[in-house]
């Protein structure tokens, strides 16, 4: 019976002194991890629906159980922090950080930091991950955010620890790239590439700037409405138009009877051709938008 018992204290490590803990710090440098997209403005309340995108460019996988996520303000003020509890990133992968408050995370949130680092800064800001005194990666932001569009990382740049330091490379989503209702941004997903944003009444086509083709009275007409569908309306509410002439859906505003509207925006035209028809909804995931095929725009 000593000897059985003996076995088992080896294989559990249960007896006597333990093992001791393994730093995860160790062998860490820093630009092991960078920050690629940071939301800090969504749509409506910011409370539950901010996050933060990192991306590991190593080709091993990283355990970030141990590390430290933090923000404050570009003056240094305002710090706050959190543990983090749990996740790995893959290698070469992205990991996005949320402040759900309760219920399950969405689809495109790993792990949530709950209200560990308060609300981020709309006007400026300070994100940072490191583990133990090894600053992984820092980014700042000095310009106000545009609501419900993240700030994110260039897709046409190679993300480091040095590149992402330099707000150049930064952009605001383009609205086109809608993953919630009316917030853009690309949480766990390739960064599209920043481009300049275009003036006002223009728009861009096959990459070269134009004036956008307003439609006149009688050019566009609406032909289904989808107002009460059997899932949530603030994702399944659509409705189709078809066009009389040659327009650009850029600019045109939807609105119902309770005086609430939304404005057709897009770097990109929407172009419609007469005779042509046109998908507005408002979501562009078929998960959440009961299966419709991809919108022309979203509102």
């Amino acid at each position: 019976m000593r000897l059985e018992l003996g076995v088992l204290c080896g294989m559990w490590m249960g007896c006597g002194a333990g093992a001791a803990p393994v730093d995860p710090c160790v062998g860490r440098l820093a630009g092991d991890l960078v920050i690629t997209e940071v939301m800090a403005d969504p749509d409506g309340s910011d409370t539950g629906a901010e996050w933060i995108e990192i991306f590991n460019p190593l080709t091993t996988p990283i355990a970030l159980e141990g590390f430290t996520l933090y923000t404050r303000d570009t003056d240094g003020s305002n710090l706050k922090s959190h543990l983090v509890k749990a996740g790995t990133v893959s290698e070469h992968g992205s990991f996005v950080f949320g402040d759900v408050r309760s219920g399950p995370n969405p689809a495109w949130v790993n792990y949530s930091y709950g209200d560990g680092l308060g609300a981020l800064g709309n006007a400026r800001g300070v994100v940072g991950l490191r583990c133990g005194a090894i600053v992984l990666d820092e980014v700042s932001w000095t310009s106000p955010v545009k609501p419900a569009r993240s700030r994110l990382f260039s897709g046409a740049v190679l993300p480091s620890a040095q590149t992402n330091d330099d707000e150049r490379f930064w952009c605001d989503a383009p609205v086109t790239d809608a993953y919630f209702g009316p917030n853009a941004g690309t949480p766990g997903e390739r960064n599209p590439a920043c481009l300049p944003e275009v003036a006002f009444g223009s728009c861009l086509s096959s990459g070269v700037a134009r004036p956008s083709v307003q439609p006149r009275a009688g050019e566009l007409v609406i032909t289904e409405v989808m107002n009460n569908p059997s899932i949530s309306e603030t994702t399944g509410e659509w409705l189709e138009v078809l066009a009389r002439a040659d327009v650009d859906l850029n600019g045109v505003t939807i609105a119902n009877g309770t005086g609430a509207s939304d404005t057709l925006q897009s770097s990109d035209c929407l172009r419609v051709r007469a005779g042509e028809t046109a998908l507005l909804a408002r979501s562009a995931d078929p998960a959440l938008n009961g299966g419709l095929p991809p919108p022309k725009a979203l509102y």
